[in-house]
């Protein structure tokens, strides 16, 4: 009769990864980042099923050093694996694309900043006072085929508002207090 059986441990390697675009704090935050997925996953370069997060599983410690863009990854091999597989899909050179919003509200125009950002990183505009501040953020996710943008909005602190657009042409998204906003994207 087995009355304990210790759990096999799995070695794990240390070993140091140099990244080309990406800070390896960025990555990081990536990895923990449910928004990525579902982001990779409509522009068809993750499966359907794919797990809510990207850290590989059998990752026991992640060390990012920004400073000679490196991360140190202590893991499994089966996650220094799926690991290298991420740094392909991730590690990419960043697409710059530049965002045309016009806000309004009751028909009266509030702001119309340009933004540039990068492919999956926020970008946001700020006017007003403390009083009676209006804020937007923009996370775009460029699609595969680069024709489309799947864009995440945030208006005043409100429910982020997702909308896919054909990139170039202005699209008016209406808010649910009312507040439209006209957005065209253009990859740069």
């Amino acid at each position: 009769v087995l009355v304990s059986q210790e759990p096999t441990a799995v070695k794990t390697t240390s070993v140091k990864y140099e990244l080309r675009y990406l800070a390896p704090s960025d990555l990081v935050a990536l990895l923990d980042d449910p928004g990525i997925v579902a982001a990779l996953r409509a522009e068809g370069r993750l499966p359907a099923k794919s797990p809510r997060v990207l850290r590989p599983e059998g990752i026991r410690e992640l060390q990012p050093n920004d400073a000679d863009n490196t991360m140190t990854v202590q893991a499994t091999p089966a996650a220094h694996a799926a690991l290298k597989q991420l740094l392909t899909l991730l590690d990419t050179e960043p697409k710059q694309l530049e965002l045309r919003l016009h806000l309004q509200r009751d028909g009266q125009t509030v702001m119309q900043p340009v933004l540039s950002t990068t492919n999956h990183s926020k970008a946001d505009a700020k006017i007003g006072d403390k009083v009676s501040p209006e804020s937007i953020t923009v996370t775009p996710h460029l699609s595969q085929d680069g024709k489309s943008v799947r864009l995440e909005l945030v208006l005043n602190k409100e429910k982020p508002v997702v909308q896919t657009l054909k990139l170039g042409v202005e699209t008016k998204l209406v808010f649910p207090n009312n507040q439209v906003v006209f957005v065209r994207v253009m990859q740069q």
